[in-house]
């Protein structure tokens, strides 16, 4: 097993955290990491990419990192490429046998209802995942008011998500936890799957990693590659359904001789073709196996790094990270060379990053051939 500047990843746990745009993935990482995790108070993400952070804390002499995710409703990038890197990187740590603890998918019960966004998350990664992992996820709720009264509420929509939304999941091995937003509650939900006695001694195989991993099919033949498609495929025709109501609207208006009517219209036009294009693109997009996704995930994992080694550059707490760490392997492109190495670095210089996500990342960049 290789190592990452330090413990090997044999003696390391990874726990991915998932769940919709806002439900607070990130904020529940920072209470448990000495590192800076960027956090959106806002319902737009800030999670642009799928990283880990270390723990402050060891598990049984295991380090343990949590592994934040963009969500599936994110305003600035489609599913597909969401998708694509979540898959890559799980399909990574299961091809050099990483070990993988479980997953923390967490919803907001300060949520009235059930959104459409929070239902197409839940679905995705029900997928994802495969109903033989369901015992290896913990559903959490965040969230939670400290007002008596809003608490009586949103206990009842704890017991309705357990009833409908969750009941499946809970009758295959899910356990239902409350993050009451503070450390302490945190380090609870993470210890129920980084000392669970009745983990397997082989790691974790969620259902993406058996299907596009050990199978060897393509994005969009696995069963949530499938599942996407056909949200894509929704979207699309709603999509065609609005170009025509927006023709008829566009003839009334030409009729009307009403110029500026027509003007907007054709604008909504042009806009609404632009989305319907994209969805095609993301469809055929999803047709890739790993050696493909490899070839278009590794220069994003190049200038992550070196975006994280710029951002971090100065007088950090956690050591020295060797300027060799962001440079791409032998079988690289000229052109992933170049935007990776586009930034000069003076050597020995300390960064605030920690120098185990930059290896961690580096690491997952170069290890498919």
């Amino acid at each position: 097993m290789e190592s990452l500047n330090g413990p090997p990843l044999a003696d390391s746990a990874m726990i991915v955290v998932m769940g919709p745009t806002g439900s607070g993935k990130s904020s529940f990482i920072s209470l448990l990491s000495d590192e800076p995790v960027e956090i959106s108070h806002r319902l737009h993400s800030h999670t642009i990419s799928t990283r880990p952070y270390k723990l402050r804390d060891q598990f049984g002499g295991k380090n343990v990192f949590l592994v934040d995710t963009p969500g599936f409703d994110d305003t600035s990038r489609p599913d597909a490429e969401i998708l694509k890197e979540i898959s890559f990187f799980l399909v990574m740590l299961h091809e050099k046998g990483v070990r993988l603890a479980g997953i923390i998918y967490l919803h907001r019960i300060s949520d009235p209802r059930m959104s459409g966004a929070a239902t197409k998350n839940l679905r995705i990664f029900k997928s994802l995942c495969g109903e033989q992992n369901y015992r290896h996820v913990v559903l959490t709720s965040t969230m939670w008011s400290h007002d008596n009264e809003k608490k009586a509420v949103e206990k009842r929509r704890l017991e309705e998500l357990q009833n409908l939304f969750w009941a499946d999941m809970i009758r295959g091995g899910c356990l239902v936890k409350k993050h009451m937003g503070d450390a302490a509650s945190a380090l609870n939900i993470v210890r129920e799957l980084a000392t669970r006695k009745s983990l397997p001694r082989r790691p974790i195989t969620l259902a993406i990693q058996r299907e596009l991993g050990d199978e060897g099919r393509t994005l969009d033949d696995t069963a949530v590659g499938k599942l996407l498609a056909q949200e894509i495929l929704g979207e699309r025709e709603k999509t065609t359904r609005e170009l025509a109501e927006l023709q008829l609207s566009l003839e009334q208006a030409e009729q009307n001789n009403d110029q500026e009517a027509a003007s907007s219209i054709r604008d909504e036009q042009e806009a609404a073709s632009a989305r319907a294009a994209t969805r095609v693109r993301d469809i055929e997009g999803l047709g890739v196996r790993v050696s493909q996704l490899a070839d278009e995930q590794r220069p994003r994992y190049h200038q992550t790094i070196a975006d994280l080694l710029h951002e971090g550059q100065g007088d950090g707490e956690e050591g020295q990270v060797p300027p060799s760490l962001i440079r791409p392997s032998q079988n690289n492109s000229r052109h992933e060379r170049k935007s990776a190495g586009s930034r000069r670095r003076p050597r020995a210089t300390k960064y605030a990053v920690s120098p185990s996500k930059v290896a961690l990342l580096t690491w997952i960049a170069k290890s498919y051939r």
